[in-house]
């Protein structure tokens, strides 16, 4: 699994999902399409949620099988923080 969190990088350093990958909203459009790959199983994190749902409804239009949000985003995350 990839967990892509899509904060902006301060955000990010300043705490995120252990293992996840920092790659801004603005540049998953871009460089999430050359980054991902459609047989990955990829989760979006967000600061609330909505950020994440719409990335994955833009990849899973692109052929992206296995996208999701994480529901409440950073907010809804009660596990570690790296």
């Amino acid at each position: 699994m990839v967990i892509v969190d899509v904060r902006e990088q301060e955000l990010f350093k300043a705490g995120h999902i252990p293992g996840a990958i920092n790659m801004p909203y603005p540049d998953v459009k871009t460089r999430g399409l050359e980054e991902l790959t459609p047989d990955q199983n990829i989760v979006f994190v967000c600061h609330g949620g909505p950020m994440g749902d719409e990335l994955a409804g833009i990849l899973a239009e692109k052929g992206y099988k296995q996208v999701r949000n994480l529901t409440g985003g950073m907010r809804a995350w009660s596990g570690p923080l790296e």
